[in-house]
């Protein structure tokens, strides 16, 4: 084995618990980057997210790799993933397996969608969609609180062109966020995806 991509992770679920969660995606992806050693691997290459700065109103902007590891406790996704970089990074500390982390913002693009939707039936949302396109053409839009900060995002092609290279060793071994130019404020957010917002102080 040359080179290990982990880019697998399990998602919020209706009965997932915390724990399993836990056992799944932070022990799981330690044994992935324990087995990329000992296989001999030259190069781990781990997606984790931004949410590791967590959501604290002193994050500097922009936020660089140099700002500390600080998930919000409240977030369970952020802090797993917090946690799994620590436990990757003593994993691989010998040095003899190079440890690439990029940490994207929220992915969009016509496949970002994917992975959430895995544990549901094609037929159900299929007909989900339907439902959404028939009501919006009928000029009915649902209402959704704006987010309450700007949003950055990332295509899905510049995530899976970034874990490319780092695949091949393009660049330093080390940390890399991935996030597009710019933010887009909350309403705007809505207002793209044709959601009207609904006010909230």
């Amino acid at each position: 084995v040359d080179v290990v991509v982990h880019a697998a992770y399990a998602l919020y679920g209706v009965a997932s618990r915390e724990a399993d969660l836990f056992a799944t995606n932070v022990e799981g992806t330690l044994n992935v980057a324990r087995a990329a050693a000992a296989a001999g691997a030259t190069r781990f290459v781990y997606t984790s997210s931004s949410a590791v700065y967590g959501f604290h109103a002193d994050n500097p902007w922009p936020v660089d790799e140099d700002w500390p590891i600080r998930a919000s406790g409240h977030h369970f996704y952020g802090r797993h993933k917090a946690q799994t970089e620590l436990l990757v990074r003593d994993a691989l500390a010998d040095g003899r397996t190079s440890a690439y982390v990029v940490r994207p913002c929220a992915i969009v693009g016509p496949h970002a969608a994917g992975g959430a939707l895995s544990p549901v039936p094609g037929a159900a949302v299929r007909l989900a969609r339907a439902g959404i396109v028939a009501a919006a053409r009928a000029g009915l839009r649902p209402l959704a609180p704006a987010p309450p900060v700007p949003l950055q995002f990332v295509h899905e092609d510049d995530v899976a062109q970034a874990l490319v290279r780092a695949a091949v060793g393009q660049g330093s071994p080390g940390t890399y966020n991935l996030a597009g130019e710019g933010v887009v404020d909350g309403s705007d957010v809505l207002r793209l995806l044709g959601v009207r917002e609904l006010p909230m102080p």
